[in-house]
């Protein structure tokens, strides 16, 4: 995730098996809480959040948020890095989509429901969550890591889990409820929490960025 990354797939392969990037975990953890601008239950209440937006130094748009909750987070180029979108059924989907145009590959899909897939740039799965736990993959389909949640039992227990998805995106695991998913470039920083039930009355987006 972070910009000065020299061996990206070295890292890559590290966090596939849990073990925790100092650079990335110190850059994550700086992200504050500013706002809950995805929550619909704000003290000023739905219809006073309204529309909001935020930009780059340079005037791009660097995230547009929706009164219904739903959100579009945009790379330095233009081009569309993440989207939530808000179902029927008061739940949130989240979609990270990959940097490099014109293909822009889904990099990886959250539901409020707990479930969720990584992948890796070869489009292979890297990341898999369910209600019962998850499993990480390495770039050939081959198992490196899986867990059963700690409500379930400790049979397989977790290890934190970081998955530079591209120098900008990155996700971290921490529990069935502690998913996030992390933007960081240009002066501009954002943490969506992507967990199990994480969007039901509590903050999903926690942001934090120079005009």
């Amino acid at each position: 995730m972070a910009e000065d990354l020299t061996s990206t797939q070295e890292i890559n392969n590290a966090k596939a098996a849990g073990a925790n990037d100092p650079t990335w975990d110190n850059k994550d953890s700086d992200l504050s809480d500013i706002s809950p601008l995805l929550s619909r239950d704000t003290e000023k209440g739905k219809d006073d959040a309204g529309f909001q937006q935020k930009h780059y130094s340079n005037g791009m748009t660097f995230l547009t948020v929706f009164p219904d909750g739903s959100a579009q987070l945009f790379y330095p180029s233009g081009l569309l890095a993440l989207v939530v979108v808000v179902t029927e059924a008061k739940g949130r989907v989240c979609i990270v989509y990959d940097s490099y145009a014109p293909e822009q590959p889904i990099r990886a899909l959250f539901q409020s429901d707990g479930r969720a897939t990584c992948y890796h740039s070869n489009g292979n799965i890297w990341l898999n969550l369910d209600k019962s736990g998850g499993q990480c993959l390495d770039e050939t389909g081959a198992r490196v890591q899986r867990w059963r949640w700690s409500s379930l039992g400790l049979t397989f227990p977790l290890r934190p889990v970081f998955l530079s998805l591209n120098k900008i995106l990155g996700v971290r695991v921490l529990g069935q409820e502690q998913v996030f998913v992390s933007f960081l470039s240009c002066g501009q920083q954002a943490k969506f929490s992507v967990g199990a039930c994480c969007v039901q009355g509590g903050d999903s987006l926690k942001e934090h960025g120079e005009e």
